[in-house]
């Protein structure tokens, strides 16, 4: 469904805002991945068996 042409505006502005609300929605899984990971060591090294090229000195 394409919208009219005069409400080309509108539809920039609601595709900016999505945008926008994405970009916060990334952040906030980020920060709760953080979050969870700083109050459960566990994870911390789950993380870490994950990436072993973050790892040094191992192997």
């Amino acid at each position: 469904a394409t919208p009219p042409r005069d409400d080309s505006a509108v539809t920039t502005r609601t595709t900016v805002q999505e945008r926008i609300l994405e970009t916060l929605e990334g952040l906030d899984k980020k920060r709760a991945e953080e979050i969870s990971v700083a109050t459960d060591p566990f994870k911390e090294c789950e993380r870490h068996h994950s990436h072993p090229e973050e790892r040094t000195g191992e192997g």
